[in-house]
């Protein structure tokens, strides 16, 4: 499991941007409502909507360096682990 999402929170957001495959899945574990935008009406919004450009990458950066900072210390507990 690389990942446990909440109410309101956001996935898939980076096919929104590079349009390339993505190397992981979403299993809902309960019931749940979801919401999908085309990568079409994503580019029109962020085309005319300057300040919800400027939020969705803001977003996209903070998702990232938590990416980043989780898999950081799965790194480092696996090496400590084998070292």
């Amino acid at each position: 499991m690389l990942g446990d999402l909440g109410k309101d929170h956001i996935f898939g957001e980076m096919a929104l941007i590079d349009d390339k495959p993505r190397s992981a899945s979403v299993v809902p574990i309960t019931d749940c409502e979801l919401a999908f935008m085309s990568k079409e009406r994503f580019d029109r919004l962020m085309q005319t909507k300057s300040d919800l450009a400027y939020a969705f990458m803001s977003s996209v950066c903070l998702s990232i360096f938590r990416h980043i900072v989780r898999l950081n210390g799965w790194y480092l507990m696996v090496k400590k682990e084998f070292q």
